[in-house]
């Protein structure tokens, strides 16, 4: 082999691994999006400086999940179990309404959590961040931390009929406190005591 052909060799080897240790630093579950589609008219008025502000912390959220997410509209993330993360336009405290309910049926949402969902909010007066759920775990705790969520929720809505929530927090060895319960048609604007303290909960059909 010459030393040119001993080169052209390193050269590749070089480039491949490098490609691979590219590839290698972008976790499978970081599929945000500065490009996703959103022609919702408070996201047509956002300044580019606006959007890029919502990007930036769309995709830390993401980063920040342990399963599988990704970005659906400018402000929102959706999770392999359908569970939904909405975030804030820049100016405001609340998250606008979920992307994919039907205008018909935003009446029947309550503080931004759809009819048939339920709710967790990062701040007080279901402000922040709106972490929604709309399925049955009572056989399993889910955990917030496979959201980015853990030890964030502040206030919660429960706009189902049929949703009983149980909520609680690690104690450390294997003990669990009871912070909260929610039924069907309840909110609560603070927790409490509880702020913050949230690890997981069980959502048990009533």
């Amino acid at each position: 082999m010459t030393n040119t052909s001993r080169a052209l060799v390193r050269a590749l080897a070089a480039g491949a691994l490098a490609l691979s240790v590219a590839a290698a630093a972008v976790p499978a579950h970081a599929t945000g999006s500065g490009t996703v589609q959103d022609s919702r008219p408070a996201i047509a008025a956002l300044s580019t400086a606006q959007r890029g502000e919502l990007q930036k912390q769309v995709e830390q959220q993401i980063k920040a999940s342990k399963v599988s997410a990704t970005q659906t509209a400018a402000n929102e993330i959706t999770y392999a179990d359908g569970t939904v993360m909405s975030f804030p336009l820049p100016g405001q405290g609340a998250a606008p309404a979920y992307s994919k309910t039907p205008t018909a049926s935003l009446a029947s949402d309550w503080y931004g959590c759809p009819d048939g969902w339920y709710c967790f909010y990062a701040d007080a007066g279901m402000l922040g961040r709106r972490l929604q759920f709309s399925y049955v775990y009572d056989t399993t705790p889910v955990d917030f931390n496979n959201y980015g969520f853990r030890d964030q929720t502040t206030s919660w809505v429960d706009n189902t009929n049929w949703a009983h929530i149980v909520v609680d927090n690690d104690a450390g060895g294997g003990n669990w406190q009871l912070l909260w319960t929610e039924s069907s048609r309840t909110l609560s604007s603070n927790v409490g005591w509880a702020n913050d303290s949230a690890d997981r909960f069980w959502s048990i059909r009533e």
